[in-house]
């Protein structure tokens, strides 16, 4: 897996967080999905590699990729965590679009890796919380366990 081998490390640790929250967002009732990208996009007439992209985007596509945006309008849920750990300019590809489409999106920080830690920083601490939230998996379990005991300590 990807992750696993190029994130110095950190793909090990990145793929249990993703599996334990997979476990606990199905425990809750949340649905668990994969991503939001069309596996039918074609190569912008610019597109750097367009062999690559082409391959990137099938490759996702296999998963059911083209359903799950309209899993999401038909299940009218809030709470969605897409399943699989990659690198933040996966979770980015996919955080974005939701963004886009006016989801209310939640990255888990330690639930994706980046070979270069900076660039990892830099994703997460100046792109992606600027369009969602951005916490660590046991923050956002906490978050979710006190908004659902009524215990007051939802987002700020």
């Amino acid at each position: 897996m990807f992750v696993q081998r190029f994130s110095e490390g950190r793909g090990a640790d990145t793929i249990k967080v993703a599996a334990e929250m997979k476990a606990w967002a199905k425990s809750q009732g949340i649905k668990v999905i994969h991503a939001l990208i069309d596996a039918n996009a074609t190569p912008f007439e610019a597109c750097k590699d367009a062999a690559r992209f082409s391959a990137i985007v099938n490759a996702m596509g296999k998963d059911g990729a083209a359903e799950c945006a309209q899993l999401l309008e038909d299940s009218g849920d809030e709470a969605t965590f897409t399943r699989r750990p990659g690198t933040s300019g996966c979770v980015a590809r996919t955080a974005l679009a939701a963004a886009d489409a006016e989801y209310v999106v939640t990255t888990i920080s330690d639930g994706c890796a980046d070979p270069d830690e900076e660039l990892h920083r830099i994703m997460l601490g100046k792109v992606l919380n600027n369009r969602g939230y951005v916490a660590a998996a046991d923050e956002i379990r906490k978050r979710f366990e006190e908004a659902a005991g009524g215990g007051g300590g939802g987002a700020d």
